[in-house]
């Protein structure tokens, strides 16, 4: 598994979470944040991803690979919805 696949499995959580509407969409960066640096770590621990170093620095790649796929998804929907 790459981290390419934590930011498809974060995206796919905050797109779920923009269509159930529960949740304020400000929150969907923050929630992509720690949804991304809790799959990284517990990928990292079973060995399904080789990160090196230690659960620091598997937590902070999880958090960039969050907030990247909340940016993605931005950059798409501005790009699609450009007049």
């Amino acid at each position: 598994m790459e981290i390419f696949s934590i930011v498809l499995i974060v995206s796919i959580i905050g797109n779920f979470i923009n269509d159930i509407k529960f949740i304020p969409n400000r929150f969907i960066p923050t929630i992509g944040a720690i949804c991304g640096a809790g799959l990284c770590m517990a990928f990292s621990y079973y060995g399904l991803i080789e990160i090196s170093g230690n659960m620091l620095d598997a937590a902070v790649t999880g958090i960039i690979s969050g907030l990247s796929a909340t940016g993605a998804h931005q950059m798409y929907t501005q790009f699609m919805h450009k007049n």
